[in-house]
């Protein structure tokens, strides 16, 4: 048998513990940080003000912690779900297959409400100063030309 001097001895402990070292982190921590992972998952939801970015980041994130191995499909649907709900009717539309693809319409949609958002901010503007707003002006010419159009039928 070889002699080993202690300075080796002292070495190889850290390295034949580590095996075991893993192990004991695999059977105490595993479960309980896949199930915490999955409780934050089930429980998160995209912010008001939280950016489509961020979200799919983080959605992804919690995804990766709960099962690493999960599906592109189930990830997905998670996304979907967890997204806000008036994005979620305009993302739905386009019908994703992939997360990639979420990300993309996520992006499109929420620059749309962003300029819906100042369109509106604006006409408000307007319309409290008292200047006519050309939806107002719209309404009004289209009630005018209601009243004053007979209907008659050639047939």
């Amino acid at each position: 048998m070889a002699q080993l001097s202690d300075t080796h001895k002292l070495d190889l402990i850290p390295y034949s513990l580590r095996e075991e070292a893993l192990q004991l982190k695999e059977v105490l921590i595993s479960p309980f940080y896949e199930e915490l992972a999955f409780k934050k998952l089930e429980s998160y939801t995209q912010g008001i003000n939280q950016p489509s970015c961020s979200f799919n980041n983080e959605v992804l994130t919690l995804c990766a912690e709960v099962d690493p191995t999960m599906s592109e499909s189930i990830k997905l649907k998670s996304l979907l779900n967890k997204a806000r709900l008036n994005m979620q009717f305009e993302i739905r539309r386009k019908k994703p297959t992939t997360t990639k693809q979420f990300l993309e319409y996520a992006k499109k949609i929420e620059e749309f409400f962003q300029l819906s958002n100042i369109n509106t901010a604006a006409i408000n503007t307007n319309h409290n100063s008292g200047i006519p707003t050309t939806s107002a002006i719209t309404r009004t010419n289209i009630i005018s030309l209601n009243t004053n159009y007979k209907y008659s039928s050639t047939i």
